[in-house]
């Protein structure tokens, strides 16, 4: 009921019969539109606060803190080619844990891991 007059409540319904004011809900609608600006304006200073490598160019400093990981570990990619280095990975650590030999790199010598928990478990008398 759009009147500033006193209107009879009928309380037999359970409820008050009568409209929103348009005034309120102007008034919520410049509210939210106001509280979405106000967001977007004050979320860089925000986060460029928090953390100074969020938002804005990055500085070379930055870049060279990350590094690609040290081989045999994958690099990251797309969902193309993830899954054949996956398997590739899988099979190389498969191999290593099955296989005895001696790291090239490291020059120490690897057994399979069956043969390593037999040796330790004599060893420790279990």
């Amino acid at each position: 009921m759009h009147t500033k007059q006193p209107v009879e409540v009928d309380a037999s319904k359970g409820y008050e019969q009568s409209d929103l004011p348009m005034r309120d809900i102007r008034i919520g609608m410049i509210g939210l539109v106001v509280m979405a600006v106000f967001g977007i304006i004050a979320t860089p200073p925000i986060m460029r606060f928090i953390d100074k490598n969020s938002v804005g160019p990055k500085k070379a400093e930055h870049y060279e803190l990350r590094t690609l990981p040290v081989e045999p570990n994958p690099a990251l990619q797309d969902n193309a080619t993830n899954h054949t280095d996956t398997v590739n990975l899988r099979r190389r650590e498969h191999e290593r844990m099955t296989t005895e030999g001696i790291d090239p790199q490291t020059g120490r010598r690897y057994i399979p891991i069956d043969q390593a928990l037999a040796e330790e478990a004599a060893r420790s008398g279990r």
